[in-house]
């Protein structure tokens, strides 16, 4: 069996209640930022880890602020801090669009293996571009 047809071969039940579950924590990562501001994260304490040892910026820094600030203050300010953040939240509406059909109905929708394989081609290809720092 080559690799291609063993990514769309039939899921497991096992393989339904993993989408299942990641179907539940995307949708709280899509819904959280609707009642989480962030100034809750400076009253919490949230930093990044890396920038509070090293004081350096990581690559992801500003991140969950991007995505806190498109959900409150729009499009403009969330690029500002962080352009991956739009992309993030675009990638976890698309990937909850494609869990929950796998969880209904998943002999008819095999096909999601390789959009997930296409959207992981992406997303990488998107970090590496931030981390050279052509994509700013």
């Amino acid at each position: 069996m080559t690799p291609l047809r063993a990514l769309c071969a039939e899921p497991l039940d096992s393989h339904r209640a993993f989408n299942l579950v990641v179907a539940a924590l995307l949708l709280t990562f899509l819904i959280a930022p609707l009642v989480v501001t962030a100034s809750d994260l400076d009253r919490l304490g949230v930093t990044c880890a890396v920038r509070a040892r090293t004081g350096q910026e990581c690559p992801s820094c500003g991140i969950s602020r991007s995505v806190l600030a498109l959900y409150h203050d729009g499009l403009a300010s969330s690029r500002e801090l962080h352009p991956m953040g739009i992309v993030l939240v675009i990638a976890g509406a698309f990937q909850l669009a494609l869990r929950v059909p796998v969880h209904i109905n998943a002999r008819r929708f095999r096909w999601v293996a390789l959009a997930d394989l296409l959207q992981l081609v992406v997303l990488g290809s998107a970090l590496a571009l931030r981390l050279g720092g052509s994509f700013t």
